[in-house]
């Protein structure tokens, strides 16, 4: 399609119709070797792309494995799958009712705009973060756990 609801990408235009993603999962313990090698080395690290300036190899390999240990790399892994296949198409004025919040950091992979999670959900909280990556529960747990706490206050 000609949209631009998806951001464009290899062999996909971007989408304007309202999408989300599919129920599918990624099998356990699956990686695609090609993820990554699009962003180059810093992989969306806010440090320049120097792991070393910001975690000590002991806490990355703790967090592998955490992530191998437990079998739950698969999950970790949705979002690339997801990215990969057609978007669900939401019928016309249709939207998911489930409160929702959005946490951009400056560092990560995609940068999509407010209007896009307008659109499609209930968007409860837009946050645009001072600093951290594509990991950013790793690079900025504080940040993150304190807009969690925020978003969900007046959920409660």
């Amino acid at each position: 399609c000609d949209c631009d609801l998806a951001p464009p990408r290899k062999g996909n235009p971007g989408c304007k119709d309202v999408v989300i993603p599919p129920r599918d999962f990624v099998e356990e313990g699956t990686i695609n070797p090609h993820d990554g090698q699009e962003h180059g080395s810093s992989y969306g690290f806010d440090q320049g792309g120097e792991l070393s300036r910001r975690f000590s190899l002991d806490d990355v390999a703790t967090l592998l494995t955490l992530y191998w240990a437990t079998a739950t790399i698969g999950s970790a892994n949705r979002l690339y799958y997801d990215r990969d296949r057609p978007p669900r198409r939401l019928g016309p004025g249709e939207r998911v009712q489930v409160p929702t919040a959005v946490a951009l950091f400056p560092g990560d992979i995609d940068q999509p705009p407010r209007e896009w999670a307008e659109r499609a959900y209930d968007l409860r909280r837009f946050t645009r973060m001072p600093r951290g990556g594509h990991f950013a529960a790793f690079e900025e747990p504080e940040l993150l756990a304190a807009d969690l706490r925020d978003f969900f206050r007046p959920l409660r």
